[in-house]
């Protein structure tokens, strides 16, 4: 099955579980040399070079929140394209690829 026929990557960060879709997923990888950069976005870790390419790292369980990145960069993220462009989510962990149909979430009220 490839990326463009759907699944998901399942990972933790922030101690939750997040399905990330496989057709956005380019990697996963361990980082290292975070640099910090100035930003208006608290999730925002910084920067790093991935295979020649500088790219921001964003802390996923961050910007989830809505708050600011937790202690210490981690070693693990995903690199993501969005809307054309990589970007690094920085994880806890990468558990496991589900290649599964979404199911419908409810949303309260």
């Amino acid at each position: 099955m490839s990326r463009a026929q759907g699944g998901f990557l399942l990972v933790r960060t922030a101690g939750r579980r997040v399905g990330l879709e496989l057709a956005h997923v380019v990697e996963v990888i361990q980082i290292g040399g975070v640099h910090p950069v100035p930003s208006q976005e608290p999730s925002v870790r910084g920067v790093v070079r991935v295979n020649g390419r500088i790219l921001l790292v964003v802390h996923l369980g961050a910007l989830l929140e809505a708050g600011r990145c937790p202690g210490p960069p981690g070693d693990l993220a995903v690199v993501v394209m969005l809307e054309g462009r990589r970007v690094c989510l920085e994880i806890d962990d990468a558990e496991v690829v589900v290649r599964q149909p979404a199911m419908p979430v409810a949303t309260p009220g």
